[in-house]
């Protein structure tokens, strides 16, 4: 038992360890190496034990600060990996899997196909919450399934760890962590039919030492932190950030895909995952081990893991091409894993039970671990970051390179995220302010900049009476401060008249654009994208190619409104080289290439078709 479980996890140990890379990924990677300086605050829910885990990354005497944030989701995936194995081969165990020369390579297989995932390795080697998720998660799972081996009338010492592991849960990302009830309330049920109502109290003593977390967001808020977002330093704001409201018309009925669009790429999603095979292996088994009244307590236990965060995922869509919705199936993943090896291990036993095939049975067993080394090996191109360098190609045209003393309004949050953990770690330009559009409506967020930087207030009030940026104000601004725009449809088209190209960005000149102003700009700008293209060669990231994608189809639309349409071209051409099936930069290179006009309004002219074809 001892050796399976060291083997279970010191092989995803080696995996995650030999593939971190040394600078942030993209999304909210650059936010969580941000708050590990200083504890700080990230977006809604806040994630205060996220903040805390991570802020130990100082502690760590090697590496930059990205690679050691990184290195302790490493450490949370392999001690995820670690309880898994302990809760799968708990549930062979229980089901009479009782061999260990059964059980144990079943089960250590079975870890290495979880482990080695693409969902959570990928999670694993960047800095995020979904690792220490999974994580607490588990050890849920694992208590849920060691207070069924003993019948919950007879020892219920596991309650206090897992209403612990439950509390800390809620305090990281408490909707994953909800999602675990469902498993729960059997087991807890029977605990409350048989013990009373009382059996539950060390229980919820654990969950609540778990929330204690939380109490870090009111005093790190008033200490002013690098990131504060939401600023929950008042009840009122306290609890908008730990209710994530600014997340709430995400999901549901509010989102455009329809819900059965939605359930279908989670499923195709969970295909990639566990191939098909292990998908129908793992439905069948639910149904085999529910059917069996002696197996049905544990088949729930993980059933309802399957199912639960299989449904809210879906309930709360972006799931296509999204790395945060690999992180909340990774529980699903995990339960669809212990199900079809549960299944496999009970097909074993009755092998073990006719005494000539014993040692088929072994064999057979050791096939299991046979196949978690092939789940490994197709996902290790797509989920190891040992060569990823984009973020750190992209950081001299976002960030070092920017002219003295200027001003970024970034549209793109994970612009805001890059720039807020490049500059944790070098402190290279503090004369930068930026400007982060996505998050200005969040509380405080433009008294905070204003009252940081008086020279913005005119164009903050603007935006926070209109909606929108304001040129004269920003005319205003680009006469004291270099003004630099990230190009995005909300910013209307009287702007975008009055801009330059600028490396990645755009500036605002006071006076309008020339010709001359757009042709220089647009050499800044091709230079500027092939040096990142010689650090980055090939383009293999789907983050890098998102990032590219969206900034040459901005640039596309700039030059057509200017009336370069040769540069509009080129950089759909660009843009189509890394979204071939993209329906919007198709349309556009339709457009440009059928039309006679000398400039062209891309965005409001496709913003029409669509809403001619509703």
């Amino acid at each position: 038992m001892r050796a399976g479980l060291l083997l279970a996890t010191a092989l995803p140990a080696v995996l995650y360890v030999g593939s971190l890379s040394a600078y942030g990924h993209w999304l909210d990677s650059g936010e969580f190496v941000a708050v590990a300086t200083d504890l700080g605050i990230s977006h809604p829910p806040g994630h205060p034990l996220a903040s805390l885990a991570f802020g130990l990354a100082r502690l760590i005497p090697f590496g930059p600060l990205a690679l050691r944030v990184a290195f302790l989701s490493s450490v949370a995936s392999c001690l995820a990996a670690f309880f898994f194995f302990r809760a799968l081969n708990g549930t062979l165990v229980a089901l009479g899997v009782s061999k260990d020369y059964v059980s144990v390579p079943i089960a250590v297989g079975a870890t290495w196909a979880f482990a080695g995932a693409h969902a959570v390795w990928l999670q694993a080697v960047r800095p995020e919450v979904y690792a220490l998720e999974s994580l607490l998660t588990l050890i849920v799972i694992e208590r849920l399934v060691e207070l069924e081996t003993v019948q919950p009338s007879r020892d219920t010492r596991a309650l206090g760890s897992l209403g612990l592991a439950f509390g800390l849960g809620l305090a990281n990302h408490h909707l994953l962590g909800f999602l675990v009830l469902p498993a729960a309330m059997p087991t807890l049920a029977r605990i409350v039919e048989r013990k009373g109502l009382a059996s539950l109290r060390t229980a919820a003593i654990g969950v609540a030492l778990g929330l204690v977390p939380y109490l870090l967001l009111p005093i790190r808020a008033i200490r002013d932190p690098m990131l504060a977002l939401g600023d929950p330093s008042s009840p009122s704001r306290f609890a908008w950030v730990v209710s994530a409201r600014a997340f709430q018309s995400n999901q549901g009925t509010h989102i455009a895909q329809p819900l059965d669009d939605r359930f279908a790429d989670v499923g195709d999603l969970l295909l990639s995952e566990l191939s098909p095979v292990g998908l129908v292996a793992a439905f069948a088994a639910a149904v085999v081990l529910l059917r069996a009244s002696a197996y049905r307590r544990f088949a729930m236990i993980w059933g309802a893991v399957f199912v639960s965060y299989l449904v809210a995922r879906a309930w709360l869509g972006f799931v296509r091409e999204n790395p945060d919705a690999l992180g909340y199936l990774i529980p699903a993943i995990a339960a669809a894993v212990a199900l079809a090896a549960s299944a496999f291990g009970l097909l074993v036993q009755r092998f073990v039970e006719k005494g000539s095939f014993r040692a088929r049975a072994a064999l057979a067993a050791i096939l299991v671990a046979t196949l978690g080394l092939a789940q490994i090996d197709r996902s290790t191109e797509k989920s190891s970051l040992a060569r990823f360098a984009d973020t750190d190609a992209f950081d001299d045209a976002l960030r070092r390179d920017l002219p003295p003393r200027a001003v970024v309004f970034a549209f793109f949050p994970a612009t805001y995220f890059r720039y807020v953990g490049g500059e944790a770690e070098e402190h290279v330009r503090p004369d930068v302010t930026i400007v982060p559009i996505p998050f200005l409506s969040y509380p405080s967020a433009i008294d905070r900049l204003a009252a940081a930087h008086p020279e913005l207030a005119p164009v903050l009030r603007a935006y926070a009476l209109e909606g929108r940026l304001s040129l004269p104000e920003l005319q205003t601004l680009a006469n004291d401060r270099p003004v630099l725009i990230e190009l995005d449809p909300m910013v209307g088209p009287e702007i975008r008249e009055a801009l330059a190209p600028s490396g990645v960005y755009f500036e605002l000149l006071p006076g309008g654009t020339t010709d001359g102003d757009e042709a220089e700009g647009r050499r800044s700008a091709r230079a500027a994208y092939r040096r990142i293209a010689r650090l980055i060669d090939p383009i293999v990231d789907p983050e890098t190619a998102a990032q590219v994608v969206w900034r040459q189809y901005q640039g596309a639309v700039y030059y057509a409104g200017f009336g370069d349409l040769a540069s509009a071209r080129a950089c759909l051409d660009v843009a189509r080289r890394f979204a071939p099936r993209d329906v919007t930069i198709a349309e556009a290179t339709d457009l440009l290439a059928n039309t006679t006009e000398t400039r062209v309004d891309l965005q409001s002219i496709l913003e029409q078709r669509r809403q001619g074809t509703r």
